[in-house]
């Protein structure tokens, strides 16, 4: 009776979006050895993406007390995703120019360039954002 009296208050002090994504974790886990059995495209793809899911939010949630929204990141760290943006646009150019389809590392990095665009709109700091384009200046 003890052990499930202490599984009960830990429950009890356990945040419902922590618990909801090892609950999902756990489901993902589960869910993992179906995708060798199937080649339909949800049960293949929806066990990595889940777990994956969950392992980020929890990494995430880890040691934030806060309420503030999304971490920042640094403007230098900000300046590089933008080099980063411009030089993986280019080489996608490039690419498509050089073997006349959009092909399988064409898209990879198209989906890297994307995840970094994404990450910079989401965790730049406000300062950083500039609404003018490259061309305006701050006052």
């Amino acid at each position: 009776m003890n052990l499930i009296s202490s599984i009960r208050e830990r429950l009890q002090q356990t945040e419902l979006d922590v618990l909801a994504a090892v609950v999902g974790l756990v489901l993902a886990l589960g869910l993992f050895p179906i995708r060798f059995f199937s080649s339909q495209i949800f049960i293949v793809t929806l066990p990595p993406i889940l777990g994956a899911g969950c392992i980020l939010y929890l990494a995430a949630s880890r040691g934030t007390e806060t309420t503030d929204g999304l971490p920042t990141l640094t403007p230098s760290v900000t300046r590089l995703l933008s080099v980063g943006i411009f030089f993986g646009l280019a080489a996608m150019v490039t690419l498509a120019v050089l073997q006349g389809e959009r092909s399988v590392l064409f898209m990879d990095i198209g989906g890297v360039v994307g995840v970094l665009l994404l990450g910079q709109i989401l965790l730049s700091p406000d300062e950083e954002l500039r609404s003018g384009g490259v061309f305006s200046h701050r006052s």
